[in-house]
C-alpha cells in the first residue's frame, strides 16, 4: 500500500518524514545519510545534480548552481528584492514577468523556472522516501510559511504534481510544529485556551508566530519576521573572523576571490553545526587562496562571544510578536524552538532566561530542523486515515489571511480592509456614496502592505471598475474563502443591482 509523507520545503534544505500505518512518523535520511537535503540544483556540461552533490558545486561551479527556490516560487520578477536574487546564487533573469534561473547546461545557455527546480528537488525527496519505505509515494502534505500567498501555494502544488506528488494539504509551518509537539491534543487541553509562541530560526530568516489553540483548532494570531537573518548570520560572523586570521598570516584578502569566499562559507556553516554538539573544532581548508591553507581553531566560548550581537538581535521580534497578538508574556504557555539554527545551545539557554519570570514551558526536544517535516507527516497520516489516538484525531487548523488586504485612496494612502492573520473565511462590507459629478467608480485592491500608511511592496489583487454610478450608494463586499481566493461584488443599494461581480 502506498505511503504518505510530510515535506518541509525550506529555504536552504528540504526534509521528508514518512507516516507509518500505526500513526507514527519517521524522518528519512537521504543517500548521503543526512536527514536534510540541500535545496540546491547544479548544472554542468553532462548532467544536473540535486541536493548534497549540487551544494558542493557552489565552490567550483557557482554560476551554474541554483539555490533559494522557495523565495522565488510563484512570484513576479518585479516583486523580487536584491536579497531574493542574491539567495538564488546564480543569475536570475526576467522572462515574461517571471523569474528564471540562467545557467549553462550541456554547453548551452538555459533557463529554468523556480517551479522546475522545485520539481527536481521534490523528485529527489520522493525517491528518498520510497527507498526507505519500500513502497510508492504519491501523496504528501507540504509545510509553507504562514505568509505564503495563494499564488505561491499554487506554484508549489504544480511543482509537486510535476514530481508525481499529490498535495493533500498545505500546512503552516508553526501549525506543523505544534502538531508534532502535541500542543492542544492532550487530555483536558480542549477545555482551555492555550497560547503558544513558535520561534523559528532558519538559515535565512527568523519568524516568531503566536498561536491560539482552542478546542483543537490552531489559529495564528500574530507573526513577526526578520528577513535575511538566521543561521547565515552566524556563518557570516565566523567568516569575518577567519578572513582576518587568514589575512594576518598570508596577507591575502579572501574578499577579492569569490571561490575562496564560497569555500570559507561552506566551512563556517560546518563549524556552526559542529559547535552545537561539540565544544571545539578546527577550520581546515587546503589551498583557500593562492595555494595558502587555512588552519585555525574555534571553540564554543569564542563562537558565543563573536556572535553576541546576533544573539541580542535574535530576541527582538519576540516582544513585538506578543504585543501584536494582544497577549502578555504571562499568557504564553509554550515556547517551541524550531528551525536549523535554533539548535545553537547558547540560543536555547538565552530563551530560558528570557522567559524565566513566567510559567512558560520551553521545548526543543525534537531535532529543530526536522520537527516541521514530522508535523507535516502527522497531518498526512491523519488525512490518510492512519491509526491515531482519540485525542489527536480531531485536529484542524484555522485558515488565516497571509497578508493584509486594502486599497489606496486618492492621496496614495493605504487603507486596510482585512488585516494579516484574519481567520478565514471572512467577509467585509464597505459603503460608498458617489458624488453627482462622478460617473465612474475605480478601486484597486492590494495585498501585502508593509505598513499601515503606504502600499510599499504591495501586490495588486483586483481592479474594481463600474460606470454610470453618479449619485448612487454603492456597497462593496469582499469575501475571502479558506483557500484565500477573493470574491468581490459591488452593488447599487437602491435597486440591488450588481455592477461588479468577479472572483480572483
Amino acid at each position: 500500500m502506498p505511503c504518505v509523507v510530510g515535506i518541509d520545503f525550506g529555504a536552504t534544505n528540504v526534509c521528508v518524514a514518512v507516516a507509518r500505518k500505526d500513526g507514527t512518523v519517521e524522518v528519512v535520511a537521504n543517500d548521503l545519510g543526512d536527514f536534510v537535503t540541500p535545496a540546491c540544483v547544479s548544472f554542468n556540461e553532462l548532467e544536473s545534480v540535486v541536493g548534497g552533490p549540487a551544494k558542493q558545486q557552489l565552490v567550483r561551479n557557482s554560476e551554474n548552481t541554483a539555490t533559494g527556490m522557495k523565495r522565488l516560487i510563484g512570484r513576479k520578477y518585479a516583486d523580487l528584492s536584491d536579497a531574493d536574487k542574491k539567495q538564488a546564487n546564480c543569475k536570475v533573469v526576467n522572462k515574461d514577468g517571471k523569474p528564471h534561473y540562467s545557467v549553462t547546461f550541456k554547453e548551452e545557455n538555459a533557463t529554468f523556472t523556480p517551479e522546475q527546480l522545485t520539481t527536481m528537488l521534490l523528485e529527489k525527496v520522493k525517491e528518498t522516501a520510497e527507498h526507505f519505505a519500500g513502497d510508492s509515494v504519491f501523496e504528501c502534505v507540504i509545510s509553507v510559511p504562514a505568509t505564503f500567498t495563494q499564488e505561491q501555494k499554487a506554484a508549489l502544488k504544480q511543482a509537486a504534481f510535476d514530481a508525481k506528488l499529490s498535495v493533500l494539504r498545505f500546512i503552516n509551518e508553526p501549525t506543523a510544529t505544534c502538531l508534532q509537539y502535541g500542543i492542544g491534543q492532550k487530555d483536558g487541553d480542549r477545555k482551555r485556551d492555550i497560547h503558544v509562541l513558535v520561534y523559528d530560526l532558519g538559515a535565512t530568516h527568523l519568524t516568531v508566530n503566536v498561536l491560539l489553540v482552542r478546542d483543537g483548532l490552531y489559529q495564528i494570531v500574530a507573526t513577526e519576521t526578520v528577513a535575511d537573518f538566521g543561521g547565515i548570520s552566524f556563518d557570516t560572523r565566523l567568516m569575518q573572523y577567519f578572513a582576518m586570521e587568514f589575512m594576518k598570516k598570508s596577507k591575502l584578502d579572501i574578499r577579492t576571490s569569490p571561490r575562496a569566499i564560497a569555500k570559507l562559507r561552506l566551512e563556517c556553516e560546518r563549524i556552526t553545526n559542529v559547535l552545537t554538539t561539540a565544544n571545539s573544532t578546527m577550520a581546515a581548508i587546503d589551498s583557500l587562496m593562492e595555494g595558502m591553507d587555512l588552519h585555525a581553531s574555534m571553540d564554543r566560548e569564542r563562537f558565543e562571544t563573536l556572535c553576541e550581537p546576533i544573539f541580542q538581535k535574535a530576541f527582538e521580534p519576540i516582544a513585538a510578536a506578543i504585543k501584536k497578538s494582544e497577549f502578555s508574556m504571562d499568557d504564553i504557555d509554550y515556547v517551541i524552538m524550531t528551525g536549523g539554527a535554533a539548535k545553537v545551545p547558547k540560543l536555547q539557554t538565552l530563551m530560558h532566561e528570557y522567559f524565566q519570570d513566567v510559567d512558560a514551558h520551553i521545548d526543543y526536544q525534537y531535532p529543530t530542523d526536522q520537527a516541521v517535516a514530522m508535523g507535516a507527516a502527522q497531518q498526512a497520516s491523519l488525512l490518510f486515515g492512519h491509526s491515531h489516538s482519540e485525542s489527536n484525531s480531531e485536529y484542524d487548523q484555522t485558515h488565516v489571511l497571509a497578508h493584509s488586504i486594502g486599497f489606496e485612496d486618492s492621496y496614495g494612502n493605504f487603507k486596510t480592509l482585512l488585516g494579516a492573520n484574519t481567520a478565514l473565511p471572512t467577509r467585509k462590507h464597505l459603503t460608498f456614496s458617489m458624488p453627482k459629478d462622478q460617473n465612474d467608480f475605480l478601486l484597486r485592491l492590494f495585498e501585502g502592505a508593509q505598513n499601515e500608511k503606504k502600499c510599499t511592496g504591495c501586490t495588486l489583487v483586483a481592479e474594481i471598475a463600474a460606470r454610470d454610478v453618479a449619485d448612487k450608494a454603492l456597497q462593496l463586499t469582499l469575501y475571502v474563502r479558506e483557500d484565500s481566493s477573493v470574491h468581490v461584488t459591488l452593488m447599487n443599494t437602491e435597486n440591488g443591482e450588481r455592477v461588479f461581480d468577479e472572483r480572483f
